[in-house]
């Protein structure tokens, strides 16, 4: 309905649903994913592969994170807000929060831009990284914005972030995500897909958050229920909500996420016996 070109390859089955649980089929990042990046492609080239590269399988029948799931997404929020992805998060999020040093990409206006600079803290890349990934420390990469992981921010920002989902969407005098909205994140999507493979049921995702695969190696915190909802960062991030005990917690490291995820499950443990 919005993107023409999404109708080969079962494509036209895709739900929004789907691209925000990730069992839309589309796969994660292109083959060329670095050669892109090399080019210092735009954000439409990887829109482009998103609409012609095969599915991994048919839309509901699997799950597997996809990176251009939400390349997809910010294309639709641009077509029907008729603003660009950054903005459209400042203006329903980050500014209503007060998060004043979070931004999609480098903020365009050069002062707050040299703010942003002075306190970034660079990926500890080693060549393998980056010739895995790309170098996310790159001015390509840090002003690319993308909908999959570009973002900058704080611990004192996200944590207003969490704050706000575990108050049902409601934050300093404003609603600005309804319960109903907030509630149905955080349920499990994947009870919509029966056909779903058993493995692929025990690590369920909501709408954007996943929830806590306790007995997975990438929990959140092994000690944490399986309602707990959160995400890991690939450049070495972890945040997560619990929204029983209304707590949340956020980790922001220099180390790609590969590399120090059990050191970070470790530290997101202690913090969680911290909360009880």
């Amino acid at each position: 309905d919005f993107l023409p070109a999404f109708k080969p390859d079962g494509r036209i089955q895709i739900t929004m649903r789907h691209l925000l649980c990730h069992t839309s089929g589309l796969p994660d990042l292109p083959p060329d994913n670095v050669e892109l990046r090399r080019k210092e492609a735009s954000l439409a080239a990887f829109l482009d592969q998103a609409a012609s590269l095969p599915l991994e399988f048919l839309p509901g029948k699997s799950s597997r994170y996809s990176s251009l799931g939400y390349m997809v997404l910010a294309a639709i929020i641009e077509l029907v807000t008729k603003l660009k992805v950054p903005a459209y998060l400042n203006k329903i999020f980050f500014q209503p929060l007060g998060m004043h040093d979070t931004s999609l990409g480098l903020p365009a206006d050069v002062p707050t831009q040299q703010r942003f600079l002075e306190r970034l803290v660079p990926v500890d890349m080693t060549a393998f990284d980056i010739e895995k990934f790309g170098n996310w420390n790159s001015n390509y990469w840090r002003n690319l914005s993308a909908p999959w992981g570009g973002m900058f921010s704080t611990t004192h920002d996200l944590s207003r972030f969490c704050q706000m989902i575990y108050q049902q969407g409601y934050f300093a005098g404003q609603q600005l995500l309804s319960p109903n909205t907030v509630k149905s994140a955080m349920n499990n999507q994947h009870d919509f897909y029966p056909e779903l493979p058993l493995e692929t049921q025990s690590r369920p995702w909501g709408l954007g958050w996943r929830l806590n695969w306790v007995t997975h190696r990438q929990a959140f915190s092994e000690i944490l229920p399986t309602t707990v909802i959160g995400h890991y960062g690939a450049t070495g991030s972890l945040m997560w909500i619990n929204p029983e005990s209304q707590t949340s917690f956020v980790l922001l490291t220099s180390t790609p996420q590969e590399r120090a995820q059990q050191e970070m499950i470790k530290i997101s443990n202690l913090a969680a016996a911290m909360c009880y």
